[in-house]
C-alpha cells in the first residue's frame, strides 16, 4: 500500500497539471479555439491525460478525488463532427512543413553546385540518384552540408507524420477532395522514410510524386480554406 508521502505527490502533482490545464484552457480562449496554436491543443490534451492517470491512480488507493469541471473536455449533445480546430492544424502543419522543404531546398541547391565544382565531371541525375552516387566523395563541407539537408529531412518527417494523422481524423472528403490524395502523399513518404531513409546514409533528401504517382495535391490546401470559410471559421 502506498504511504502518505506517496499520495501527497500524487495529489501536488495533480493540482500542478491542474493549474497547467487552466493557463492553456485561457490562451485557447485568448486566441479563439480555431486559430490556437497547435502546441495549446496538445498540451491541453497531455495535461487531461495526466490528470486521468492521476485520479485512478488515488482512487484505485481508496483516497476520495473530487472532479474538476476542466479536467475532462466537455460532452456534445451534438452529432460528433469534425472540428474546424484540426483542419486549422492541419493547414499550419502543411505550412510549416512546406516552409521547411524551401529551407532544405536552398541548402540542397548549394550543395549540388559544390559537388559539381569540385567533380566538373559529375553527371547530374534525379536529386536521391545524384546524391547516392557521390556521398563516399564528399569532402567534410559537403558532408557537413549533406548533414544538415538530412536533418530538414527528419524534420520535414515529424510535420508530415502530424498532418497525416489529421487527415486520417478529418471525415470532409466530400468537402475537401483532395484529402484522400493528401492522405496517399503522406502515408507512401512516410512509408519511405521508414523503411528506407533510416536506413541509408547516403540519403539526405526523400521524395515521393513522378514514379509513385502520388504527387502532393496542391489544391488540397485551398480547398482546407474553403472549408473553414464554408464553415464560418
Amino acid at each position: 500500500m502506498p504511504n502518505q508521502t506517496d499520495i501527497a505527490n500524487q495529489q501536488q502533482l495533480l493540482e500542478t497539471h491542474r493549474y497547467t490545464l487552466q493557463i492553456l484552457l485561457q490562451q485557447q480562449a485568448m486566441h479563439g479555439t480555431a486559430y490556437a496554436p497547435p502546441a495549446i491543443f496538445h498540451g491541453i490534451r497531455a495535461a487531461r491525460e495526466q490528470i486521468q492517470l492521476i485520479k485512478q491512480t488515488l482512487r484505485g488507493w481508496q483516497v476520495a478525488v473530487d472532479d474538476n469541471p476542466n479536467d475532462a473536455e466537455a460532452a456534445s449533445s451534438e452529432q460528433p463532427r469534425p472540428e474546424a480546430a484540426q483542419v486549422n492544424e492541419l493547414l499550419k502543419t502543411l505550412d510549416l512543413a512546406y516552409k521547411t522543404f524551401a529551407s532544405q531546398v536552398s541548402l540542397r541547391n548549394k550543395l549540388v553546385d559544390m559537388i559539381r565544382q569540385r567533380l566538373p565531371t559529375a553527371p547530374f541525375r534525379e536529386f536521391e540518384i545524384f546524391f547516392l552516387q557521390h556521398y563516399r566523395q564528399l569532402n567534410e563541407a559537403e558532408l557537413f552540408f549533406h548533414q544538415r539537408v538530412r536533418a530538414l529531412t527528419v524534420s520535414i518527417q515529424f510535420a508530415n507524420r502530424r498532418a497525416l494523422e489529421l487527415a486520417n481524423q478529418l471525415q470532409i472528403d466530400q468537402a475537401v477532395p483532395s484529402l484522400p490524395d493528401l492522405r496517399a502523399h503522406l502515408t507512401i513518404w512516410l512509408n519511405k522514410y521508414d523503411q528506407v531513409f533510416q536506413h541509408a546514409p547516403h540519403m539526405c533528401v526523400l521524395y515521393v510524386g513522378v514514379e509513385e504517382g502520388v504527387r502532393f495535391p496542391r489544391s488540397v490546401e485551398e480547398e482546407l480554406r474553403d472549408y473553414l470559410k464554408a464553415e464560418g471559421r
